[in-house]
């Protein structure tokens, strides 16, 4: 839940549900959907889902759910982030000072070492020396 300030300057709340997907999910816009009307049904507020893929396949993003039957139809569209989209900007996120950023260079340099593991230790001691410098501690 946020508190935002619409354009003419009223507040309001929001709800914002963000789904994290690391692998294809066939059924993934249906969940999306579910998890969108429980929380509609429960708070009745506005409501904004977004999809973060992080999955390692480019063409699958799914951003819409439709279901009908007759002359009745259910639809819902997400945004959708996919972080594979990031890669070829992996060395500015290194050095970003925007912990999501970081976050998101952390998973893509841990898809592209899954299978050297000193390459992997490198990175990661890399990334935590980076952390440290920019004033993170170890919490």
């Amino acid at each position: 839940m946020a508190k935002v300030w619409r354009r003419d300057g009223q507040e309001t709340w929001v709800l914002v549900h963000v789904e994290i997907q690391a692998g294809y999910e066939a059924e993934f816009a249906e969940r999306m959907f579910v998890y969108y009307y429980r929380l509609f049904d429960r708070y009745r507020l506005p409501l904004a889902s977004l999809a973060v893929l992080a999955d390692e396949q480019p063409q699958w993003r799914p951003n819409r759910y439709t279901r009908h039957l007759w002359e009745c139809e259910v639809a819902l569209s997400f945004p959708v982030v996919k972080l594979l989209d990031y890669e070829p900007r992996l060395a500015e996120l290194e050095t970003a000072a925007n912990p999501f950023a970081l976050a998101t260079a952390a998973h893509l340099l841990a898809q592209a070492t899954r299978h050297d593991a000193h390459q992997r230790f490198i990175s990661k001691l890399s990334l935590t020396r980076r952390l440290y410098q920019r004033g993170w501690d170890r919490q």
